[in-house]
C-alpha cells in the first residue's frame, strides 16, 4: 500500500510541480509521458502476430507502400503516423528488412524507410551505429560489418546476451 498519493497540478504548474517532486537524476523520465508507449505498442502487436490475428509480412508491406505514396506530399501527420507503425512491429520489422538487405542492391525509397524504421528500433536498445550513409543498403552493410567484427571480438554467446537486435541478424545470415 503507497504511504504517500501525490498528483502534480495541471497546466502551467505541471513541469514546476514534477521538478519540486523529483531529483534531477530521473526527471527527464518523470516529464516524459510517451516514454514507454513505443514498447508497449510492440508488446501488443507482437501478442496479435503470434496470435494470428496479423500478418506481419503483408501488413508491413502494405505501410511501406502507403509510405512510399505518401513519400512526396508535404510532412503531414499520416505520414508520421506510418513510420511510427512499422516501429511498432519490432522484431518482425527487423527480420522484414534484414532479410530484403540481405538479399542486397536495397538503394531506393523502400530501403531509406526500411533503415529508419530498423535504426528507430535499434535506437531502444542502443544497438544502432552512428553511420551516415547515402543508402539503406550502404547502412545495413556497414551495419553487419560492424556487428560481425563485434562478434569475432567478443563471441557469438555475448552478441546474443547484450545485442539481442544483431543477434537476430546474425541468425538470418
Amino acid at each position: 500500500m503507497p504511504h504517500e498519493y501525490w498528483q502534480p497540478r495541471d497546466g502551467s504548474y505541471y513541469k514546476p510541480d514534477i521538478e519540486k517532486k523529483f531529483p534531477k537524476a530521473v526527471l527527464q523520465d518523470a516529464l516524459d509521458t510517451q516514454k514507454f508507449i513505443v514498447g508497449q505498442k510492440q508488446s501488443i502487436y507482437q501478442q496479435l502476430i503470434k496470435g494470428g490475428f496479423i500478418n506481419a509480412e503483408l501488413m508491413i508491406t502494405s505501410v511501406i507502400q502507403d509510405i512510399l505514396q505518401m513519400a512526396d506530399a508535404p510532412s503531414n501527420w499520416r505520414l508520421q503516423s506510418k513510420q511510427r507503425e512499422l516501429i511498432y512491429y519490432g522484431d518482425y520489422m527487423l527480420t522484414y528488412a534484414y532479410t530484403r538487405f540481405l538479399e542486397g542492391s536495397q538503394t531506393g525509397k523502400k530501403a531509406r524507410i526500411m533503415e529508419s524504421a530498423c535504426r528507430a528500433i535499434l535506437k531502444q536498445f542502443n544497438e544502432d551505429i552512428d553511420f551516415a550513409s547515402k543508402t539503406g543498403q550502404e547502412w545495413f552493410d556497414a551495419y553487419l560489418a560492424s556487428i560481425k567484427t563485434y562478434q569475432a571480438k567478443e563471441g557469438l554467446d555475448f552478441v546474443k546476451a547484450n545485442m539481442p537486435k544483431a543477434y537476430l541478424l546474425l541468425m538470418l545470415e
